[in-house]
């Protein structure tokens, strides 16, 4: 719902990425991640100023077996 992509004064912007390794697929791991996240943008003086005030917000959770390069 941003109102410019490039560069928003206002809006939001969510978002939701998964992976799945399987030794099924022909990896060497076995393991889940899901990644959730969000931005919100909103300026206070639209008028006055060409100010933002942006907050990002994310969250990711993942199974067990995931090789030591792929950690957060």
């Amino acid at each position: 719902t941003r109102d410019f992509e490039p560069d928003p004064r206002s809006g939001v912007y969510a978002y939701a990425a998964g992976e799945w390794s399987a030794k099924g697929f022909g990896s060497s791991f076995d393991y889940l991640r899901l990644t959730l996240g969000a931005r919100f943008y909103w300026s206070p003086f639209p008028k006055l100023a060409d100010v933002r005030l942006a907050v990002r917000l994310g969250y990711s959770m993942q199974s067990a077996g995931v090789p030591f390069y792929a950690m957060n």
